[in-house]
């Protein structure tokens, strides 16, 4: 073997020895990406579940915010219709008082037993 072909072959054997190593290389690179990709795939499952949890709750709170605001609004029906009997009542009342005071100033004559009786004859009806 002359020096030219062992300059071929250490030429070849390196450029086999570089090409070799780039292989390592990238396919050590190739799986460290993929080992980060299934963990990212395993952490948005995770996430995924999580949000779904999430959702299902607000839709809760969201139904019973509904029903609260549904509640609240029969609440103030009938607050209205209660403000509206008080001042009836009110009303009702403030005549009843009117009228008692009324009948305090109306002076009252004196009855004995017996012009009661009488007067209670005339009509039509007994002691």
């Amino acid at each position: 073997m002359n020096i030219k072909t062992k300059i071929y072959l250490a030429l070849a054997a390196a450029v086999f020895l570089i090409i070799a190593g780039y292989s390592l290389w990238s396919n050590y690179q190739i799986r460290k990406l993929e080992t980060v990709a299934a963990n990212a795939k395993q952490n948005a499952e995770v996430h995924k579940q999580h949000a779904n949890e999430l959702e299902m709750q607000s839709r809760k709170y969201e139904e019973k915010i509904a029903y609260l605001e549904s509640s609240l609004a029969e609440l103030k029906t009938l607050a209205k219709k209660q403000d509206e009997e008080l001042k009836n009542i009110e009303f009702t009342a403030g005549r009843a008082r009117a009228d008692v005071e009324r009948a305090r100033l109306i002076s009252s004559a004196a009855a004995t037993a017996e012009e009661v009786c009488r007067k209670l004859a005339e009509l039509g009806h007994g002691c």
